[in-house]
């Protein structure tokens, strides 16, 4: 009886020195059990925006218009509004309704539009001349459809512009 009465007083003291004076204890060969919290955390976030190059390929005597499209992906958390804009590009003196490709000196110009039949100047002013809508916690596509007007076909060359895109939320 005397064994008895000291292993229960170790295992009190045990106990209370652990710091679990009251918790359950698993009798001899009986599994130890306990509750593991687990969490997460989801912030408003756009992320992994890319857009595929615009190319308008290969042209002579510029007649007629030009029309091709580009996408650009992204990310947005679920129910995240959020606005994609466009800026003027890199040409000199370019504007979000004027963008111009160069090749040294000369100059092509070219638009941007958020509707596919050309209207709808796609640019960097919020609320004004940029895409809005709203994330599904999905890759989301939008559609980038450009424009060479007709105009004076300036000297052969490779005409450039790079345009930055920003996704903001």
């Amino acid at each position: 009886m005397r064994s008895n009465t000291l292993f229960v007083f170790k295992t009190l003291a045990v106990a209370l020195a652990l710091g679990t004076a009251g918790a359950a204890f698993a009798a001899p060969g009986d599994p130890a059990e306990t509750d593991m919290n687990v969490s997460l955390t989801i912030v408003d976030e756009c992320k992994s925006a890319v857009a595929s190059d615009l190319d308008f390929g290969e042209h002579g005597v510029l007649d007629a218009n030009v029309d091709v499209e580009s996408t650009i992906s992204f990310t947005c958390s679920t129910d995240l509004p959020f606005d994609v804009a466009l800026d003027a590009g890199d040409g000199a003196d370019a504007t979000t309704s004027a963008r111009v490709m160069t090749s040294g000196t000369d100059t092509v110009g070219y638009q941007l539009f958020r509707v596919n039949d050309h209207t709808g100047n796609w640019g960097d002013e919020g609320g004004t001349d940029t895409l809005g809508g709203t994330g599904t916690g999905t890759s989301q596509d939008v559609t980038v459809y450009g424009r060479v007007p007709v105009q004076d076909a300036p000297p052969s060359g490779d005409y450039s512009d790079i345009v930055h895109v920003t996704v903001t939320y």
